[in-house]
């Protein structure tokens, strides 16, 4: 894709902030959004729900800088792993609990 001139630098902002607000409703209002393409794609009786779910590891932070490593794709953090996990949990004091959304779905075509 080739983008030139003044008027490029506005159609790239526009859609640069259209993606923004569709990745802010998914992760702020994710059952309306699933329930809206649901719908848009043809589907009836739609139910959806995203209750907040809570996960503590049992391990406390160890158990979650444990996991975390064992996730990590990059391979030039690994120098670095304990230094990155030690400045993650000053950032984040509650690193041992993580809080997802469980999305539920189901509906009839």
């Amino acid at each position: 894709m080739e983008v030139t001139g003044a008027g490029s630098f506005l159609a790239l902002d526009t859609l640069k902030n259209a993606a923004s607000s569709t990745v802010k409703s998914i992760l702020h209002d994710p059952e309306s959004e699933l329930r809206n393409t649901m719908e848009r794609i043809g589907f009836k009786d739609i139910n959806v729900r995203a209750p907040l779910k809570t996960f503590i590891f049992d391990g406390g932070v160890n158990e979650f800088r444990d996991l975390m490593k064992c996730l990590n794709p990059f391979d030039s953090l690994k120098a670095k792993w304990e230094e990155f996990m030690d400045d993650y949990e000053k950032l984040n004091p509650d690193a041992g609990t993580i809080e997802y959304r469980l999305i539920i779905a189901y509906g009839s075509k």
